[in-house]
């Protein structure tokens, strides 16, 4: 578990300016500013699956069901995947993976998606 002394002696402070920038600080002075959302793209890129036990996904986080999204409302992850699961309408949206009954394995690079 991470404690609060741990995060404390993180070098990342939030900048209590009611936006969500985080100062990075070195040697005890501001080094610069990044957004909340800059680490978490970091952590988790755009565009990356993870398993997940429940039934409802977590906030900012979509199913893989093969469903039309748009590409304006959902524009970094189609700049990621763009159609490559499909095109959708082919003018304003597109397909999220369809991972249901699939196992994904990884092969040195080399990523299967089969179907059981």
């Amino acid at each position: 578990m991470i404690s609060d002394a741990m995060i404390n002696d993180l070098p990342l402070k939030f900048v209590p300016d009611g936006t969500d920038k985080i100062e990075i600080q070195e040697n005890n002075s501001v080094s610069k500013h990044i957004t909340f959302q800059s680490v978490i793209d970091l952590i988790i890129p755009v565009g990356m699956t993870s398993i997940f036990a429940g039934s409802i996904p977590p906030p900012g986080w979509l199913l893989c069901d093969n469903r039309e999204i748009s590409r304006d409302e959902y524009s970094r992850l189609f700049a990621v995947i763009g159609t490559r699961f499909g095109e959708g309408d082919k003018n304003a949206t597109f397909n999220l993976p369809k991972l249901a009954n699939y196992l994904v394995k990884n092969l040195g690079g080399m990523i299967l998606i089969i179907k059981y």
